[in-house]
């Protein structure tokens, strides 16, 4: 129906087999399947401004003489999940007025150093790639928006070694990951000249980095998601620095992810009145950080993961998180007690628990919890699910009779990735 629907708004031609684009008609995008890539080597002179290629393998052949050839008009070229094999010819800087060009999800390993001739470029998408290292000549790319190239499977650690220059991307809104162990302290010089950067991914981050840390996030004003990974589960990030009253009033910070070690709650991040999204994992904190988070206005999703926190309680007090929509607390291996004070959590809608060897029974005081919608419970201990399924005490029995969705997961259930 959606493919249909499309052909009749002549929004998107769809190629088929056996069939003959010439008496298609002016096509200005075009998708190709898997078994129809013949059919466009009987276009010779192409009005078509936007290609989606979705097909198993190309061979640089085909790439080399059609595409560079026949259609260098093109401002949108897509090869997600295409099997490239690194098919892509060093002339791709003929194709001059892309705008958008996505790799994403290819077996691509290098990108040829002419895309530094692509100066109309916006969007470059080489996330789920094997790209690691961008040529030198990205940097002449002064309309570059989004460069991105992150592989949330693989854990942290991967994303792009960047050369000197990468400050020459005056127009970048979104950078998503640089590993900043390549380069050092010369790449946060660059990336502070990044003004207009919304989006920031750094990993690879190192204990000595916390000067240049400091100066970064003070002088990014206009970010609203940042995203900073240590490069190991062992290394501590040091964030303990004391940010401007001025910079925090203009923050437009709205997610922050912190993946590593902590020296402690960075007492800042608890004062960005915008923040959304807060995500720790690795963390080792000692202390419990929801009192320092506690009244944040606008906090919709709290995610506590993977040692995030090594205390045995967690608490939520009377009154905190007045807008907080869903909590995700997994692996914390040493926390037994879960307490939600009366008043606390007013807009709690989703609650999930995964792998919390120690924790036995469901959180004290869910039941006062006015909008839970969603209690899962995944790959809890033996004893958790006896107290919940068995004896089913008062607050599990409010859990099956008041919230619409529950779920309690044999704990053989296979998780996924743990970031490091």
């Amino acid at each position: 129906m959606i493919l249909k629907i499309a052909v009749d708004l002549s929004f998107c031609h769809f190629a088929r087999e056996n069939e003959n684009l010439l008496e298609s008609g002016i096509i200005r995008r075009l998708t190709i399947a898997s078994g129809s890539i013949d059919l466009m080597k009987s276009v010779e002179s192409s009005s078509i401004r936007s290609l989606h290629i979705f097909r198993d393998e190309l061979s640089e052949s085909y790439v080399s003489s059609i595409l560079m050839k026949k259609y260098r008009f093109l401002k949108v070229l897509d090869f997600e999940k295409a099997a490239l094999f690194n098919c892509v010819p060093e002339h791709l800087g003929d194709l001059f007025l892309l705008r958008y060009l996505s790799f994403r999800n290819t077996k691509l390993n290098d990108l040829p150093t002419s895309i530094g001739m692509l100066h109309n470029l916006e969007t470059l998408d080489l996330r789920q790639t094997m790209v690691c290292k961008m040529p030198r000549e990205i940097n002449k790319l002064k309309k570059l928006r989004h460069l991105l190239a992150y592989d949330m499977s693989k854990g942290v650690g991967y994303g792009l070694q960047m050369e000197n220059g990468i400050g020459d991307l005056e127009s970048l809104q979104t950078l998503r990951e640089v590993e900043t162990n390549h380069g050092g302290e010369e790449v946060f010089k660059e990336l502070e000249r990044l003004t207009q950067v919304r989006v920031l991914g750094l990993t690879n981050v190192q204990q000595g980095f916390r000067n240049v840390l400091y100066s970064l996030i003070n002088k990014l004003q206009h970010m609203e998601k940042l995203y900073i990974a240590a490069i190991d589960e062992h290394e501590v990030i040091d964030l303990n620095f004391i940010v401007s009253e001025l910079v925090l009033q203009n923050s437009q910070l709205q997610k922050v992810r912190l993946v590593g070690r902590l020296n402690g709650f960075p007492n800042w991040v608890a004062k960005l009145q915008n923040l959304v999204m807060l995500s720790l994992s690795h963390s080792k904190l000692t202390d419990d950080p929801l009192g320092l988070l506690k009244d944040l206005p606008n906090l919709l999703c709290l995610s506590i993961l993977y040692c995030a926190y090594e205390g045995s309680c967690l608490h939520f007090p009377n009154g905190g998180f007045p807008k907080l929509e869903q909590i995700i607390i997994r692996r914390l291996y040493k926390l037994n007690s879960i307490r939600i004070e009366n008043g606390a959590l007013p807009s709690l809608k989703k609650l999930k628990l995964v792998s919390i060897s120690q924790l036995t029974e469901v959180p004290s005081g869910v039941c006062s919890l006015p909008k839970l919608e969603v209690f899962h419970a995944i790959n809890m201990s033996n004893e958790f699910e006896e107290n919940f399924h068995s004896n089913r005490g008062q607050r599990a029995q409010w859990i099956i009779e008041q919230v619409p969705f529950v779920s309690i997961v044999d704990r053989f259930w296979r998780e996924e990735n743990s970031n490091f």
